[in-house]
């Protein structure tokens, strides 16, 4: 006779049976029928928590009492000064920390900071601070510190003791309840795991653009192949550019400059969402550049603008494989982060701003040679008198008086000079002058008629 089927294997098995259900009369019964399941989940959740903070605790408690072991070690050993030396290692340790929880407190206004997680030093620490607060003054004069730590440690000892063997019993009649009723996340584990990351196309460099490092121009290879009835290939070709219209390529330089024209974040997300090449710590330096370019031009706003655009790319770059994501979360969730980028874009554009004046002001006082182009007299005899008509300090016609206007017009050293009259020093003050300018100052002198000169010459250095 063969065996008999044993069905014990699915005695634990919790079955819901619906047509099995008596229920009060004015009780609807899918809706007790529903409450039953949810009462059901909401138990194995409950304990499945349970379970994980009392394996978390269990070995925790087991390791504070070995360090409260340790300590009335110490003391049976009559090792006063060692234990007082651990005492008041952990007492420092204790006041540390309060004092770092009364900064963080002070810091974030906002409490929603979590707690760190305490360590067993932590733990220790706070053990011995409220032992110590109950050492009172004339225990300390009686001598009785060390049996006062030793009578508390023993009664702290016993009360862990007896909630780490309680919390054993706890976790083991969890756990065995757990077993007792087969769910589908003890049955089911996963078998495989998929995730599918879409490739971000890069951008495509125009045929045109010009290659930094060789100077040349980037050639594109057109492979042509000759197929069968090519004029209806042509036509389906035709139809599906019609019907679906390919964006215009722009130029990486035309890219870059749209980016630092974005006037604010969602308009920068959805740049970097069109074109993600950007995202490059080389185009955020480009973009520091140009706010450079901006502040020596005096166009501050610009500057402060390339400044911002720059600093995002920057900070996108440096946060790693998915810093964009974690950059513009951080900046809308966290006011802390927000205020510190905002705070790095002024400083660096203060910076920028205070290297731009000082570089204008070299370049105004030592101009380069390119700059200080000047334009020359020259005549047979450099000391002769020039034929001077200098207007008069009190005018009397509007004539005159035009002429005095025109006159104070030029510079006062070339002012000096023609007081002087010779052709030597009109040269020393048109030296001191950029071409434009001793252009400008002597068609001055020509509208105003101050000067003539009897085969006079003016020179520039591109004619010598």
């Amino acid at each position: 006779m063969p065996d008999p089927l044993n069905y014990s294997k699915w005695d634990n098995i919790e079955l819901s049976d619906d047509e099995d259900v008596e229920v009060h009369p004015n009780v609807d019964k899918q809706s007790f029928i529903r409450w039953r399941q949810q009462a059901i989940h909401r138990e194995r959740q409950e304990r499945e928590m349970k379970i994980q903070n009392l394996t978390k605790t269990v070995p925790i408690q087991k390791e504070l009492l070995q360090e409260i072991d340790k300590l009335r070690d110490m003391l049976s050993r009559k090792d006063a000064s060692g234990f007082m030396a651990l005492v008041g290692k952990l007492q420092a340790h204790g006041q540390q920390r309060e004092d770092t929880q009364k900064r963080t407190t002070t810091d974030d206004s906002s409490g929603n900071t979590p707690p760190a997680e305490l360590t067993i030093e932590d733990m220790m620490a706070g053990l011995v601070l409220n032992i110590q607060s109950q050492v009172k003054p004339e225990d300390v004069q009686e001598g009785r510190v060390i049996s006062i730590f030793e009578e508390q440690l023993g009664s702290h000892r016993q009360r862990l003791a007896d909630q780490q063997a309680q919390a054993e019993k706890e976790l083991e009649k969890l756990e065995k309840e757990k077993r007792q009723k087969l769910s589908a996340d003890d049955l089911c584990r996963p078998g495989f795991d998929k995730t599918s990351v879409n490739k971000v196309n890069k951008l495509p460099k125009p045929a045109t653009q010009v290659d930094k490092d060789s100077g040349k121009k980037a050639t594109t290879t057109v492979k042509s192949v000759e197929v069968l009835n090519s004029d209806t290939l042509a036509k389906q070709k035709s139809a599906d550019s019609l019907s679906e219209p390919s964006p215009p390529v722009l130029p990486m330089e035309e890219i870059i400059k749209g980016f630092a024209e974005c006037k604010d974040i969602p308009q920068s997300i959805a740049y970097i969402s069109r074109y993600p090449d950007i995202v490059d710590e080389a185009i955020s330096d480009e973009i520091l550049v140009r706010a450079f370019e901006k502040q020596m031009a005096g166009d501050s706003r610009s500057s402060l603008q390339c400044v911002h655009q720059g600093l995002i790319l920057q900070y996108c770059a440096r946060l790693g494989h998915d810093g964009v994501s974690l950059f513009f979360t951080r900046y809308h969730r966290d006011p802390r982060a927000k205020a510190m980028f905002e705070g790095e874009v002024k400083a660096m554009h203060q910076r920028i701003q205070e290297r731009s004046k000082v570089l204008l002001e070299e370049r105004k006082n030592n101009p380069q040679p390119e700059d200080i182009e000047s334009i020359q007299l020259q005549c047979d005899d450099p000391d002769a008198q020039m034929d001077l008509d200098l207007p008069s300090e009190d005018p009397t016609t509007p004539e005159a008086q035009e002429r005095l206007t025109l006159f104070r017009t030029l510079p006062d050293h070339f002012q000096e000079a023609l007081k002087v009259g010779t052709v030597t020093k009109v040269n020393e003050s048109l030296a001191k002058l950029t071409g434009a300018e001793a252009e400008r100052v002597l068609e001055t002198c020509n509208e105003g008629g101050f000067f003539s000169l009897a085969g006079e010459k003016i020179v520039s250095p591109d004619d010598e």
